[in-house]
């Protein structure tokens, strides 16, 4: 039997998610692909005076990869890599990259969200992006999640 559970991999420190410039918690990934969702608050079907949470693909969204170097921020300076429209289902993929580290960079709501990327090419994994969860909370932070796969 297979069980899926999400693992909250990265509530990156607050100074990262209000920004996205901290690039000391790289993520370090086999391919440049993953889905964007942005979560939304929901009034509680059990408690009138409670919410409850629930993650919606973020479709016809704009995607960027930078090139990330040692200086550190993102992504003013820089020229845009590469940039994909999401799918319907927040799917976004870049391909035929190098291996290196780069910026994956999505503006919602008009801020702006950056997440340092360490990719390291892995000819034997050509997965469907499923476990790479990028998620604006309900207050606009970023957090990375992971979706694990127990046999």
């Amino acid at each position: 039997m297979r069980r899926r559970a999400i693992c909250l991999c990265a509530l990156l420190a607050s100074g990262f998610m209000a920004s996205g410039q901290d690039a000391t918690h790289v993520r370090k990934v086999d391919r440049l692909c993953g889905y964007w969702e942005r979560e939304r608050e929901l009034p509680s079907r059990k408690n009138n005076s409670s919410s409850e949470f629930a993650d919606y693909s973020l479709a016809k969204a704009s995607v960027s990869l930078y090139r990330r170097d040692d200086a550190g921020d993102c992504c003013a300076q820089l020229t845009a890599r590469a940039q994909q429209t999401t799918r319907r289902s927040g799917k976004f993929a870049f391909k035929r990259f190098i291996a290196g580290n780069y910026w994956i960079a999505r503006i919602v709501q008009g801020r702006q969200h950056n997440v340092p990327i360490e990719f390291t090419r892995n000819a034997d994994n050509f997965g469907d992006c499923k476990e790479f969860l990028y998620t604006v909370d309900h207050l606009g932070n970023l957090a990375m999640k992971s979706v694990i796969t127990v046999d």
